[in-house]
């Protein structure tokens, strides 16, 4: 009697094809199901013929697939390395600034600290302060649009004593804006340390009013050309601590702004006159003599070229008057 095991060894010495035969072939043993010639591969080659030696290897069952990728496979470019040390890349900052600012917390600066980074070592160097001191025109108004042909105008400027400065006055409606230049016959009519406020007043045909304010302005600081000469005028309330000869923390960028001025007119001759009543003469020379070290220490000018005066207070008021030539 043939084993099971015997049937399964000659089942599984056959060619490939053989072998997927034999395989139903042993399962339809195994399951005890008959053989139909349906179930049977139409390929399957006879037995008999496909039956090698017991010793005989079985056929190599390797195949290979050659073909193309078409898979589009993206090349970036990697920047270059940026691990340079940034003490390296700050090499033009002063002497030790760099360093500070790595290892130190960063602080805001006040405005004291604010005016020493903006003060260069050289005298002559202009200084990156943008600070701008006023200049003409020192008024200037947005208008309202009004309807009517028979609508009259006045433009106004009254100080902190409701005091009318200027007043301008027309039949034709006026454009987008008005302004004032702050002369009155080539001459400058506002003062330094008041308060102006600007007005537009319309008067109908029926002589009723509708007025308008613009922004109160007050200057501290102004400039001005007047008889060939450009006048920094300085508020002495402001541009000195009280009642001593220092300058005020507040106008020293001011001062600055104004050194720019006299660097840009080197060699021409500067004059400061301050307005002080007689009984403060002590004061006022002190005041005097520290515009004097002030300006030869900052630029480099020669004592011929640089007067220095006291006056009474004139209709200007206690101010102190930088004057040099308009256009050198």
């Amino acid at each position: 009697m043939m084993t099971l095991r015997h049937l399964l060894q000659r089942f599984w010495r056959v060619t490939a094809p053989a072998v997927v035969g034999g395989g139903i072939v042993a399962l339809s043993l195994l399951s005890g199901t008959p053989l139909r010639a349906a179930d049977a591969p139409s390929n399957t080659p006879d037995p008999s013929q496909t039956q090698t030696a017991p010793d005989a290897p079985a056929e190599s069952l390797d195949v290979t697939i050659t073909g193309r990728a078409k898979d589009d496979v993206p090349i970036q470019k990697l920047p270059p390395p940026t691990d340079l040390p940034l003490q390296d890349v700050l090499a033009l900052s002063p002497e030790g600034q760099t360093e500070t600012i790595l290892r130190q917390q960063v602080q805001h600066m006040d405005y004291n600290d604010k005016i020493k980074s903006i003060v260069t070592l050289s005298r002559q160097t202009l200084s990156p302060e943008m600070t701008r001191i006023p200049q003409a025109p020192f008024f200037r108004m947005t208008i309202p649009a009004v309807t009517g042909s028979d609508v009259k105008w006045e433009f106004r400027i009254v100080n902190q004593s409701n005091e009318t400065v200027k007043s301008l006055t027309g039949d034709a409606a006026p454009t987008a804006f008005m302004e004032w230049d702050g002369f009155t016959n080539s001459e400058l009519q506002i003062r330094v340390g008041q308060a102006y406020t600007p007005m537009m007043i319309y008067i109908d045909a029926m002589a009723r009013t509708q007025k308008y304010y613009g922004d109160a302005v007050q200057y501290d600081t102004i400039q001005y050309e007047q008889d060939g000469l450009l006048h920094v005028e300085f508020n002495n309330d402001r541009l000195y601590e009280k009642e001593s000869a220092e300058f005020s923390k507040d106008a020293l960028s001011y001062l600055e702004a104004a050194l720019d001025l006299l660097r840009l007119r080197m060699g021409t001759p500067y004059r400061v006159i301050v307005y002080d009543p007689p009984a403060a003469a002590a004061l006022t020379q002190k005041r005097l003599d520290l515009w004097k070290k002030f300006l030869k220490k900052r630029l480099l000018i020669r004592d011929e070229d640089m007067t220095l005066t006291t006056e009474a207070p004139s209709k200007r008021g206690r101010v102190t008057s930088l004057m040099m030539i308009a256009h050198p």
